[in-house]
């Protein structure tokens, strides 16, 4: 069985399974519904049953008052709907709504790619999620102490499994530190989230994501966050590469492209290094640019465009993309190191 939940006061609708807890079904169709430990112990979740009927799918530890009870609240992180739902539920609109968090995460596990790039994986404490927006960064502290800000790859429809993606950089302690030292189960240290590279929900426009080499994890995050929401229009991934060392994921960007008729993907390899002289780079943004709207020459000023990567490409593509006649407040940027 499956019923429709809505929610007050946004509007918002999603699909809840038998045997799926509301919160978990509200996540995964993309709503950042507010709570914290995903499993009873906090009420941080609890919302207000307006009409319909659900049921208690486990134990809780945490105890609603008399006056909660009869005012209809439940602790959807525990229960199941067993009819169509109207709630009242409230959800991070934006990044000021997101508090700031501290969290001694596990590592769960590291993949090296190509000794260029490490993906790194942690699991929070069940009782002590993550609560972030798509495409927002945190800050991770490793046990040496070495810390860098990294880009959240994954979807917030679960913030109790975290990825991230590490450029290995010589002589970055940080880096080096991931590549030889740290283990799995070491803890590590999540502070956050920061940043405002998040998707505009409320536009109708084609989405263009341009990610250079690592700056992928954050526009990872927010096509996932995008599918979730089942957006109907238009969505074009350009991947930009400097060398085979950094090149990774295209599985799952085909895999996407594959399987969602409005996803477009669309790789360009090889840029050259981040390093290279400042013409040359240049050079190699306008021969990009060529491609992403070969197509259609309206495509560019038409979209809403993410663009993350390293400094020295990001900023010129951003001249050359405001050059073509795209609107500023329709360009996104995260720079990331």
């Amino acid at each position: 069985m499956e019923y429709t939940v809505t929610i007050q006061p946004s509007g918002h609708r999603f699909t809840s399974h038998e045997n799926e807890s509301i919160l978990e079904a509200g996540l995964r169709a993309g709503h950042n519904l507010k709570y914290q430990c995903d499993n009873g112990s906090c009420g941080g979740c609890k919302v207000r049953l307006v009409s319909g009927e659900v049921s208690r799918m486990q134990f809780s530890e945490y105890n609603l008052s008399g006056a909660d009870k009869d005012a209809g609240y439940f602790l959807p992180c525990v229960c199941e709907a067993k009819s169509d739902l109207l709630v009242e539920a409230a959800e991070f609109s934006s990044v000021a709504d997101v508090p700031y968090q501290e969290i001694t995460a596990r590592v769960r596990k590291i993949d090296i790619i190509k000794e260029g790039v490490i993906i790194l994986r942690l699991r929070t404490p069940r009782t002590n999620t993550l609560r972030f927006l798509a495409g927002q960064s945190v800050k991770i502290q490793l046990p040496d102490g070495s810390a860098k800000i990294l880009q959240v790859a994954s979807c917030p429809c679960n913030g109790m499994v975290l990825e991230f993606h590490v450029r290995c950089t010589e002589g970055d302690s940080f880096s080096e530190f991931l590549f030889y030292n740290l283990n799995l189960n070491d803890a590590v240290t999540v502070k956050g989230p920061t940043g405002e590279f998040i998707l505009d929900e409320e536009s109708q426009r084609s989405l263009i994501f341009i990610a250079y080499d690592t700056g992928f994890a954050g526009v990872k995050s927010l096509i996932e966050h995008a599918i979730a929401l089942d957006v109907q229009q238009d969505i074009h991934l350009y991947r930009i590469s400097c060398d085979p060392e950094t090149d990774y994921m295209h599985n799952v960007c085909r895999a996407w492209s594959d399987a969602i008729d409005n996803l477009h993907y669309h790789a360009f390899q090889y840029c050259i290094p981040i390093d290279c002289d400042g013409d040359e780079k240049a050079k190699i943004c306008d021969q990009y640019l060529a491609g992403l709207d070969k197509r259609d020459d309206a495509l560019i000023a038409a979209s809403d465009v993410y663009l993350s990567g390293m400094e020295g490409m990001v900023a010129n593509l951003e001249k050359r993309l405001l050059e073509k006649g795209l609107p500023e407040e329709r360009l996104r940027i995260q720079r990331v190191d």
